[in-house]
C-alpha cells in the first residue's frame, strides 16, 4: 500500500510540472472542465498528501513493539552505559519521538501514531512537520471527531507530549513488574 502512494505521488507531481510548462495545451483541452490552477495545484496538493502518507508508513507498528521489546530485555545493559540496536547507540538519555497525524476520510476520522523516531539519527524536523501538514490538510473533515483529533495531534506534535525517553520506557516496565508479580 505504502509503495501504491509512492507511485501515486510521483505520477501526480510530474503530471502537475508538466502542467505548469504546458498548461495552455492543458487548459484547451480541459477547459469547459478545469481551470489552469487546479490541474497545477490539486495534483501537486495530492502528491504532497500521499508522499506524506508514504514517509509517515515506513515501518510497521510491530517494529516499535520489537524496539521496546528490546529495551526491556536489555535494560541492565543500556542503564549501567549502552546498548546497539541495529547499529544505533542506545542510551538511558535517548530521547524518542512519537508523532500523531490525524486523518478523516469522509466522516470517518482517525489518529495515526508514528513508528518512534530517534534524536541524533532520524530528521526529527522532517517528521514533526510531515505529521503537522497532514493533520492541518485532511484531519478536518471528519464531523465531529475530525476537529477534535486534529487539535489533539496538533498539540502533542507542538509540544514535549510526544517526547520520552528510554530511561522513563525502562522505569515504567519496571513499575509495571513489581506491581505485577508473576
Amino acid at each position: 500500500m505504502r509503495w501504491i502512494c509512492l507511485f501515486i505521488s510521483v505520477s501526480l507531481f510530474c503530471f502537475s510540472v508538466f502542467a505548469m510548462f504546458n498548461g495552455n495545451e492543458l487548459v484547451a483541452e480541459f477547459k469547459n472542465t478545469y481551470s489552469e490552477d487546479s490541474l497545477i495545484f490539486v495534483p501537486l496538493f495530492s502528491s504532497i498528501i500521499l508522499f506524506g502518507i508514504f514517509y509517515i508508513s515506513k515501518t510497521s507498528p510491530k517494529d516499535d513493539d520489537k524496539f521496546i521489546e528490546w529495551i526491556i530485555k536489555n535494560q541492565d545493559i543500556i542503564s549501567s552505559n549502552y546498548g546497539t540496536y541495529k547499529g544505533v547507540k542506545i542510551t538511558p538519555r535517548t530521547k524518542l519521538y512519537c508523532f500523531i497525524a490525524a486523518v478523516s476520510i469522509g466522516i470517518a476520522s482517525y489518529r495515526v501514531p508514528s513508528r518512534y523516531y530517534i534524536k541524533g539519527i532520524d530528521n526529527i524536523f522532517l517528521a514533526r512537520s510531515i505529521h503537522i501538514l497532514i493533520s492541518l490538510l485532511i484531519g478536518w473533515f471528519g464531523i465531529p471527531w475530525g476537529p477534535i483529533f486534529t487539535i489533539q495531534a496538533l498539540t502533542n506534535n507542538l509540544s514535549t507530549k510526544s517526547e520520552i525517553c528510554v530511561r522513563d520506557i525502562i522505569r515504567k516496565n519496571k513499575k509495571q513488574s513489581i506491581a505485577d508479580p508473576i
